[in-house]
């Protein structure tokens, strides 16, 4: 259902406006309980979360909208790799 929240502000934008999401940068920060929002994810969810920070850009790099995601870590799996560049 969250998913379904997604596609529907992206086809929003699309088709009102014209505007197509292209990237997202986002940061994966741990849950932090003296964050009232954070408080209400987890009584929401009721189990263990991680929190996506994410600014929405179109195809030149512009800044369209900024999100505050929580997701529940029992139904999904996040893996991130990290390169040392020269």
């Amino acid at each position: 259902q969250r998913q379904m929240c997604i596609r529907d502000r992206f086809s929003a934008l699309s088709e009102k406006c014209g505007i197509e999401i292209h990237r997202a940068e986002t940061r994966i920060l741990g849950v932090n309980l003296k964050n009232r929002w954070d408080r209400l994810a987890e009584r929401f969810l009721q189990s263990s979360m991680v929190v996506l920070n994410q600014l929405h850009c179109d195809a030149e790099g512009r800044k369209i909208f900024y999100s505050i995601d929580y997701l529940n870590t029992d139904i999904i799996d996040l893996s991130l790799t990290r390169e040392v560049s020269e």
